[in-house]
């Protein structure tokens, strides 16, 4: 599955199952301790209520911090991944 965000052609996030052995051990422990990767949003709390609702595994509720608004998830496998809002100017 190859995912791009309309206006920003240049980044392509390619996804692949992983089949074989050696990949499966792997899911979910891709990146060790640290998020797999970070999702941009303008609305923070607003995802986090709408994904929660759906079923989604956070670690904690979104925080504010200097660099922005943001919680860890979990994708389906297991991987942690960042969703993050920009603090406002």
């Amino acid at each position: 599955m190859t995912i791009t965000r309309p206006g920003n052609e240049g980044c392509i996030l390619a996804l692949h199952e992983a089949r074989s052995a050696d990949d499966l051990a792997q899911v979910g422990r891709q990146s060790g301790s640290f998020p797999l990767l970070g999702i941009a949003t303008e609305d923070c709390r607003g995802e986090y209520e709408r994904m929660k609702a759906g079923g989604v595994t956070f670690r904690g509720e979104p925080k504010v911090e200097p660099y922005g608004t943001g919680v860890l998830l979990e994708d389906l496998y297991g991987n942690t991944l960042y969703l993050n809002q920009e603090p406002k100017e």
